[in-house]
């Protein structure tokens, strides 16, 4: 198998060099079926993977890290080289990894297993092929997502050193886990693992390089004031959701789009915290001071249909209005008002007739407006403008806005002291006239008459 495994990245290591490669366009049979079969084909395509010779891909096979170096660099595109190669005793310099691992080490995502050894054909677990991208991307995790490795019933299983580099992973979307909720870090990484785990990070690896002058694109976890700003008429009140035990096994059901301190051992609730992946654009000049002020950015390969533009001011990060890409002004659909809802003091009922933009089931599937939804804003005829915050009915039923207005409400009272009640006491009285449902890339606009909020009288 290892004759086998040195000619196959050999074979590899020449076909990049070629001019040109022309992609597998079939799968080999022992693809067929696999769960990793779509991601495996998209690598043959690229050039970046070849089979044994014998039409096997071995999906199933055991990496090494001489392997998962090489089809890093071919993926990132990897050029430099370091000279401390020859420092390394067990590393020949006429080997087929010779040059991967340079790369890795110039790279610096892969250090030796000591001052004189590489161990180029040492198995590599899933933990540290984890490490290496996280290493690579400069990624680093959050103490709320560290905390959140415990809903992986083997999270006890990750070295100590491996925590931070696998809870940023697992928070990037790069590793989802299992199927039964395990984290496995310690079995070998197959092909058909490793493949996956670059494929979700594809973005991120093959990111153009941080210009000197102009803008630099990517995704960044905000607050909800700092999500909302420029965008509302007022960030203040925005602090963070709440949710009680009776909600606590919903975690489940959180799109995309939430930024929560979920665990398992949160048994009396925990908070969502704001917005994940929400598309910023920065200053090249401002990105290392950005990124001090906030780690979650990660670049992006192209320039996103919808951002925010954030600027260093005073050391601190001040974020524009929204450059909204409109798809759609709905001006035909009805909106219902009911007040004394069961989930708070008012709720709004948007129903559509020529159009099914927003989700009306427990499905996302067919519409375009659904559980990754970011934001929604609701607009008076006055001006006013108030963002809505997840448990404001945002999450799961996006057609149903709620809100309360008063910290003495009974209705849905658990989330009262966590609403942003300053703000959305502001709408009472004042005629809505516009509901903005906010997508990570999108944004549909709903134009009413006007939906008069009126008053809360006692009983």
């Amino acid at each position: 198998m290892k004759k086998k495994l040195q000619r196959l990245f050999s074979v590899l290591m020449a076909a990049c060099m070629a001019a040109t490669l022309a992609p597998a366009a079939l799968a080999a049979s022992d693809l067929d079926g696999h769960w990793g079969q779509a991601t495996m084909q998209e690598f043959i395509d690229r050039g970046w993977l070849t089979g044994y010779g014998d039409g096997q891909y071995g999906p199933n096979n055991g990496m090494t890290r001489a392997e998962f170096s090489a089809l890093i660099n071919r993926v990132t595109g990897l050029t430099e080289e370091s000279e401390t190669i020859s420092n390394y005793t067990d590393v020949a310099s006429g080997a087929w990894y010779a040059s991967d691992l340079a790369k890795a080490l110039a790279a610096g995502y892969m250090t030796g297993t000591s001052a004189t050894t590489m161990a180029p054909n040492a198995a590599i677990n899933r933990e540290q092929a984890m490490i290496m991208v996280t290493r690579l991307l400069g990624l680093t995790a959050a103490d709320t997502e560290v905390e959140a490795l415990a809903r992986f019933s083997d999270a006890s299983q990750i070295s100590s050193y491996a925590q931070n580099p696998i809870a940023a992973m697992v928070a990037a979307g790069y590793v989802n886990g299992t199927t039964d909720g395990r984290l496995v870090p310690q079995k070998q990484l197959t092909r058909a693992e490793g493949i996956t785990i670059l494929y979700n990070a594809l973005d991120a690896l093959t990111a153009p390089a941080i210009p000197e002058t102009g803008m630099v694109y990517g995704t960044a976890t905000l607050t909800f004031a700092e999500y909302y700003a420029g965008d509302v008429s007022s960030v203040d009140g925005y602090g963070l959701d709440g949710i009680t035990s009776a909600t606590v096994d919903k975690h489940v059901s959180f799109n995309n789009g939430m930024y929560t301190n979920y665990t398992e051992d949160k048994t009396d609730g925990y908070n969502i915290l704001g917005v994940k992946n929400v598309n910023v654009a920065v200053d090249a000049a401002d990105y290392p001071a950005y990124v001090a002020l906030n780690p979650t950015f990660k670049i992006s390969r192209s320039v996103p249909a919808q951002y925010k533009t954030v600027t260093i001011v005073d050391g601190k990060a001040v974020y524009s209005a929204t450059n909204f890409n409109v798809v759609d002004t709905v001006t035909d659909a009805t909106a219902t008002l009911k007040t004394g809802s069961t989930w708070g003091d008012y709720e709004i009922d948007v129903t559509e007739h020529s159009t099914a933009y927003i989700r009306n089931s427990r499905s996302d599937e067919g519409f375009a407006i659904n559980a990754y939804i970011q934001g929604t804003i609701l607009e008076t005829e006055s001006g006013l403008k108030v963002g809505m915050e997840f448990l404001q009915s945002m999450w799961v039923q996006p057609w149903e806005i709620s809100f309360n207005v008063s910290p003495e409400s009974t209705l849905n009272a658990h989330i009262v002291g966590w609403d942003n009640l300053d703000e959305l006491s502001k709408l009472v009285g004042e005629k809505v006239t516009k509901i903005i449902f906010v997508m990570p890339d999108s944004t549909y606009i709903y134009e009413f008459d006007g939906i008069y909020i009126k008053p809360v009288y006692p009983e």
